[in-house]
């Protein structure tokens, strides 16, 4: 790997192969990148989806883990580069990504996954609430372009991971709809790497719709976080503390709230609590949202409770 470029494997999950997958596929095929196959896996294959050129195609009705998982199975590349469908990469997507994996402490990288200037106004939207600190805190990183850190884990709509360390992995886990991508990310610093957030490693990703499409994105978040962080031991829990900041902060708010509003000898220490989170949403909506700032309000606080339901809600994944 170090006197030529890999080649890279990339693999697209999705459930058909409809206009946002044709758009990725277009992107895809438009890289700037010497050696690289696509594999595109819907649920069921078609008269359009036929092998031609650097085109391979895998029918598989699973779970999106799965889909990956298998794509991987029959990758040529030394390096497996995944794009979610609804998404599309800047032209120096993979070579910018590969050559951080050049280096052997790197086991794979990702970057941000940005707002198409394409999207319409709701969707754009949904692009501002992820982008907010106050919505997402450090995880917001991923929705803008932030400078080079190492995160604990990076998203599979902009993600690159050599192969064979993903494959000695065994991949993705199948039992998620989604945190499929933060078990990985968690398997591969057990393992000693490093995960690098690259802020020149770009895609845009298509934003669902606010509020109801986003708000069930958020809460299915939550959901499968939880999952995931009850099958770790807990000496590695207590390293990621910061996943159970806003689900504890919310329900403990809500119960303050309560409080607050049937004794009034509470009001003087829980009013002011309550005073600097509203302005503090209020200044960051303004900021980010300018004159639809009231939405952007709406949408953070909306985040905050979809994903805290979603964390302690237990219900079963189902693929949507």
């Amino acid at each position: 790997m170090e006197n030529r470029w890999p080649a890279v494997s990339i693999i697209i999950p999705t459930q058909s192969f409809d206009a946002r997958t044709k758009e990725c596929l277009a992107g895809c095929e438009q890289l700037d990148y010497p050696d690289y196959e696509i594999i595109i896996i819907p649920d069921e294959l078609s008269s359009e989806t036929i092998d031609t050129g650097r085109r391979r195609w895998l029918a598989a009705a699973v779970l999106p883990g799965e889909k990956k998982n298998r794509g991987v199975s029959i990758a040529r590349g030394e390096i497996c580069a995944f794009i979610d469908s609804d998404a599309y990469p800047a032209p120096d997507w993979l070579k910018n990504g590969v050559r951080y994996l050049l280096s052997p402490e790197n086991g794979a990288v990702g970057g941000p996954n940005l707002t198409p200037p394409h999207d319409n106004l709701s969707q754009k939207l949904c692009g501002l609430i992820l982008s907010s600190l106050l919505a997402l805190g450090k995880f917001s990183l991923r929705y803008r372009k932030a400078k080079l850190y190492y995160p604990l884990e990076l998203p599979s709509c902009n993600l690159l991971v050599k192969k064979k360390l993903f494959q000695e992995l065994e991949g993705f886990n199948t039992r998620l709809l989604t945190a499929e991508d933060a078990s990985l990310s968690f398997e591969i610093t057990r393992q000693g790497y490093r995960l690098v957030y690259a802020p020149d490693v770009v895609v845009y990703h298509h934003r669902r719709p606010v509020f109801r499409k986003y708000f069930w994105q958020i809460f299915c978040y939550g959901r499968d976080k939880r999952a995931l962080l009850q099958s770790l031991p807990l000496r590695e829990i207590t390293g990621r503390l910061c996943y159970y900041l806003l689900p504890v902060a919310i329900p403990a708010g809500v119960l303050c709230l309560l409080m607050t509003i049937i004794s009034p000898v509470l009001r003087p220490v829980f009013v002011p609590v309550f005073s600097v989170y509203f302005l503090s949403v209020l200044a960051e909506s303004i900021y980010l949202g300018k004159r639809w700032w009231l939405l952007v309000g709406w949408g953070i606080i909306g985040t905050h409770f979809s994903y805290s339901y979603g964390f302690w809600s237990g219900h079963e994944q189902k693929q949507n």
